[in-house]
């Protein structure tokens, strides 16, 4: 079955049991078998789906009062530090668990699990899978393996798998001759199966499927005859081409060696150790060969000592990491370092590996956990010193700032710049005229007039040079790092004088004509007429 987490009896508190956490366990046995009161389940499997992207597998033993999830399916991205949850992989994941448990299906590697999900894309896609064809420009090899065996069995007690039965032998044995069906020839057919489920479970002994109408036809008598006899035959001989048609496509998956090609690759490793001389250095040449064929598909792997293998290492403790195909090799996690077991699924130098591991200090991310924790002091990062600041007077705005300068501080009669005329402050201050004022009023306009200025001439002797002044004055100082003393010019002024000369009344009085010098006589060149001048002239 599959369920998600909004239904009410797939939540089960397993942390800490409370009063009616037995009261519950009946009510989940009751739910799946209420008409038989003497009938309990023992052990419930089912996939719990998460929404909106996660499925795990879920397992509930009644006998022990035990509730528990499988680990989600989790891979490392190219990043050191990155982790993400393959949510493509997670319901694959789940179904195989319980498929492992129910019927004891091999458990998938990571690999595995991506080359299933490409092949389910395909099939999807309505391309015919071929066994030539090749996955590796799809899936990327750069993205290691998950950091722990994220195919778990998520029960405490193992249930005794189902062996699989040949369908054609038992479809033979229960025909007569003249019933037997004729053998058509295998057509390779792209599988319509569900893409999740790679076995076919076997039904129960006398099941009969439901009839058109949909009321099912329950089950046949111990000693069915007649019309009953035929039906049993027809679901039989169903039953072995289903079974049949799942061995071939297991068998299609998951390519092995004949009898011969054993006899030959048993006889080059044993050759190839003999060349080596024996000893560590050719078990691990055996061991590189073993790996390079398994993880070809050449040879095939035993889940069974794999998972005992598996539970052996995760028993004695430690961080490490295991891979399918490597079963005489597990890589520590703590050290960074790949440890070669004596023998293959030996766990003897794990336990001395342990005693003397040294971890390797790495910079890594904290978990939610750690995030919390408050760093000790020695542990704290400790601010770096303040940079060493140089001050220094501002130069203004010079010659060697700006070149035209110097010729506009010669022309200009003017103490500063962008004031109201001396009318303006003689009509505000007097309502009169500049020239009726009397000469303390005069002073006083003009001094008004010079605090209206934006910015102001300075003339001294071997320094001409303006300053900024009015609301943004200038800044008096200029400071900057020691280590841009380099890039700053030493004539850069202060970021307010440096807004006067990015002004546009700045620019335009320097581009403006002024009088001549010596005469002080100024016509601009706007006044000029041609027409008037030929009249004046003659």
């Amino acid at each position: 079955m599959i369920t998600t987490t909004e239904f009410p009896h797939a939540i089960m508190n397993y942390h800490k049991p409370h009063s009616g956490y037995s009261i519950l366990l009946d009510r989940i046995q009751s739910f799946f078998i209420p008409n038989d009161e003497e009938t309990h389940l023992t052990k419930l499997l089912f996939v719990v789906h998460s929404p909106p992207f996660h499925w795990i597998a879920c397992s509930i033993d009644f006998l022990s009062g035990l509730v528990q999830f499988s680990r989600e399916f989790v891979v490392r991205n190219n990043l050191e530090c990155g982790q993400q949850a393959d949510s493509f992989s997670c319901a694959i994941t789940a179904v195989n668990s319980v498929e492992h448990e129910v019927f004891g299906v091999e458990l998938w590697a990571p690999e595995a699990a991506r080359e299933l999900r490409m092949k389910t894309f395909l099939k999807l896609l309505g391309r015919e899978i071929s066994s030539s064809f090749s996955y590796e420009p799809l899936l990327s090899n750069h993205n290691p393996s998950s950091t722990s065996n994220p195919l778990i069995i998520i029960s405490s007690q193992k249930l005794s798998p189902v062996k699989k039965q040949s369908g054609k032998c038992s479809a033979e044995t229960s025909l007569s001759p003249e019933e037997k069906p004729f053998k058509k020839r295998n057509v390779d057919v792209p599988s319509q199966d569900h893409p999740f489920f790679a076995t076919i479970p076997q039904k129960p002994k006398g099941f009969i499927p439901s009839s058109p109408s949909g009321k099912p036809k329950g089950f046949l008598p111990s000693s069915p005859s007649g019309k009953s006899k035929s039906m049993m035959t027809s679901a039989k001989v169903k039953k072995g081409k289903a079974e049949q048609d799942g061995d071939a496509r297991v068998k299609a998956s998951s390519p092995s060696l004949t009898l011969t090609e054993k006899d030959a690759t048993v006889a080059f490793l044993k050759e190839t150790i003999k060349e080596s001389g024996g000893g560590q250095r050719a078990s691990a040449t055996a061991g590189r060969t073993l790996r390079r064929l398994a993880t070809a598909g050449v040879l095939e792997v035993s889940t069974k000592k794999w998972n005992n293998f598996s539970r052996k290492i995760s028993d004695i403790g430690g961080d490490s990491k295991l891979d399918l195909h490597d079963p005489n090799g597990v890589f520590c996690i703590d050290c960074q370092t790949r440890l070669a077991m004596k023998e293959t699924y030996n766990t003897s130098r794990w336990k001395e590996h342990l005693n003397k591991c040294k971890p390797k200090h790495k910079a890594r991310l904290l978990t939610d956990f750690e995030s919390f924790e408050p760093l000790d002091a020695a542990q704290a990062a400790h601010a770096p010193p303040p940079p060493c600041i140089i001050r220094q007077p501002c130069p203004g705005i010079t010659k060697y700032f700006e070149p035209r300068i110097e010729q506009y501080l010669k022309d200009v009669e003017s103490d500063g710049g962008r004031s109201k005329s001396v009318g303006y402050f003689s009509t505000q201050l007097f309502n009169r005229d500049y020239p009726s004022l009397s000469k303390p009023e005069q002073e006083q306009v003009r001094m008004a007039v010079a605090q209206g200025h934006a910015w102001r001439n300075h003339f001294e002797k071997d320094i001409e040079v303006v300053f900024a002044c009015g609301k943004a004055p200038c800044e008096r100082f200029v400071e900057f790092q020691e280590g841009f003393k380099n890039i700053v010019k030493p004539y850069t002024p202060c970021s307010n004088c440096i807004l006067v000369h990015h002004s546009a009344d700045f620019q335009k009085a320097l581009k403006k004509k002024q009088a001549d010098s010596k005469t002080k006589k100024f016509i601009p060149d706007t006044h000029h007429q041609q027409n008037l001048y030929d009249v004046g002239s003659a």
